[in-house]
């Protein structure tokens, strides 16, 4: 990132992380994110900045991380312990989740910050917030990955994060079609590949079945 660029980055970040302190989320180095912490739950906002051609372009990313969905997924998963702790359990860009354009932030000079960090702050008291409510705990991190198994999941594009998370869930709640949702997820995964399949998504299946639910 240019110089300039990085800037115009920190400023953006300062003045975002100013609007939603009073909503209970700092900024967190580690994962790039606005973070808030509710028991189990770490609700994230994320401004994914790139220099494109002298302009820097902001994207903004809702999602949400169960710790107990997680520490299950991480305990068959390549992921070392330094990346594990930030991986998210649902995780949409803003623009694809709202299928509009209207949150698209662009700034090539410090004149452009306000309204940058403006539409910023407005995707997430309009977008973020309600994602928060409604998908912020185990029954709604299940809706998101399951209540459509056999189609793609807007909630977590990789295919093979969310069949395991999905799963996961699924076992937490005791969900009475469990079964039929590990024989979709099995031959999605599958056919994925024989490596992700036999190496990380077999064992997981296989830790699910010893896993007691409380």
């Amino acid at each position: 990132m240019l110089e300039n660029a990085q800037q115009l980055a920190e400023s953006i970040i300062l003045a975002v992380a100013k609007e939603l302190a009073s909503d209970g989320f700092e900024f967190d180095i580690s994962s790039s994110c606005f973070v808030k912490l509710e028991g189990d739950f770490r609700l994230q906002f994320q401004i994914a900045l790139a220099d494109r051609h002298g302009r820097l372009v902001c994207t903004p990313d809702v999602g949400v991380r169960s710790e107990r969905i997680e520490d299950i997924f991480h305990r068959t998963s390549e992921f070392s312990d330094s990346d594990a702790i930030n991986t998210s359990t649902l995780g949409v860009n803003v623009k694809l989740l709202t299928r509009s354009s209207d949150y698209d932030v662009s700034v090539s000079e410090a004149a452009d910050v306000d309204e940058a960090v403006q539409k910023i702050v407005c995707a997430f008291r309009e977008v973020a917030v309600p994602y928060f409510s409604e998908f912020g705990s185990l029954a709604g991190i299940d809706a998101a990955l399951n209540g459509s198994p056999s189609e793609r999941c807007v909630h977590m594009i990789n295919e093979r994060a969310r069949c395991s998370k999905g799963l996961i869930v699924a076992k937490l709640l005791d969900r009475p079609n469990y079964e039929e949702l590990r024989q979709i997820y099995d031959e999605k995964v599958s056919q994925a590949g024989a490596m992700t399949y036999e190496k990380y998504f077999v064992p997981l299946v296989n830790d699910l079945e010893h896993l007691g639910v409380s």
